[in-house]
């Protein structure tokens, strides 16, 4: 065999025949095929498949009990950099490409997944295109085993985006100390988020939240976690859970919500609210003694 002769070629040019070109079975634990490449130098494949047809490159199938597997990639190398020096390049399981259909296809028919991912590193999932993030010169879009999804630029869906939790909030520096969930915020002379101080304050922009649906303004790293440090998420919209206290009577669900005199608490709206101090709306009853919490709706005007 010279240096670059093929190690073995099948071939079958029978076109109607629908025997396999090249066939594997085992009734023993091992590997029923098993195909290495030892030239650390080397971005070949293990196995290279072309068609021509409409049937499939690869395909795998499973029928067995248990773990059982149609299609098994793994890949235990470390990525390294290309001749060029300009591009990084990893070890890849299982790799497909397709110029119009999917590169790769799952399908499951019963209760299991059509595609199934986990990865050590934490990226089960990963989407390669075009980019300028350092390390990931390829990365466009990845899901990690934690359920995170991080994507490089927009995310756009024709449906509903659904969440298990409530308000709509931006990420900011707080002007103040002491600030927490559910306390009610202005904003200074000098354009700082701080704490509410007084009755009926005109400059009410909004509740800080714990736990928010949306949070616009969070920088990320390159891996897609949040890198901020003091911020607080102000909620604009939404539902929350707000601060408040029995200063201006008992609150009852539907009524409007202002500054009260006591930091960070808002109160019943007077009978005439005046533009700009209704932070939000009250879905629960509070009726005091001194300060408690309900949700309310927040909703500024």
């Amino acid at each position: 065999m010279g240096s670059r002769a093929a190690g073995g070629i099948f071939r079958i040019d029978n076109r109607r025949s629908g025997d396999h070109a090249l066939s594997g079975v085992t009734n023993g634990v091992g590997n029923a095929g098993y195909f290495e490449i030892n030239n650390l130098t080397s971005d070949s494949a293990g196995v290279r498949v072309f068609t021509n047809g409409t049937a499939a490159g690869v395909y795998g199938e499973s029928s067995g009990n248990g773990r059982a597997y149609g299609l098994y990639g793994v890949a235990n190398g470390e990525c390294i950099t290309d001749f060029s020096g300009l591009r990084t390049i990893c070890p890849i399981g299982l790799y497909g490409t397709a110029s119009f259909g999917p590169g790769v296809y799952g399908h499951g028919s019963d209760v299991g997944p059509g595609v199934q991912a986990y990865s050590e590193n934490g990226h089960a999932f990963v989407g390669l295109g075009p980019t300028e993030i350092p390390g990931f010169s390829d990365m466009r879009f990845y899901v990690a085993n934690t359920g995170k999804a991080y994507a490089e630029r927009s995310y756009f869906t024709p449906r509903s985006f659904s969440s298990g939790r409530n308000a709509m909030a931006t990420l900011i520096p707080p002007g103040d100390t002491g600030i927490g969930p559910g306390d009610l915020l202005v904003v200074s002379g000098a354009g700082a988020f701080v704490a509410s101080s007084n009755t009926n304050m005109t400059t009410v922009v909004g509740v800080a939240a714990a736990n928010p649906a949306f949070v616009a303004g969070n920088p990320l790293d390159d891996d897609g976690n949040s890198t901020s440090t003091n911020e607080i998420a102000l909620a604009t919209s939404g539902i929350v859970t707000i601060k408040v206290n029995d200063e201006n009577g008992q609150i009852a669900p539907g009524d409007l919500l202002v500054s009260s005199s006591e930091r960070v608490h808002a109160m019943k709206a007077p009978d005439d609210p005046a533009s700009g101090t209704i932070v939000a709306k009250a879905l629960e009853t509070f009726g005091g003694p001194e300060s408690g919490s309900i949700k309310a709706i927040v909703m500024l005007r």
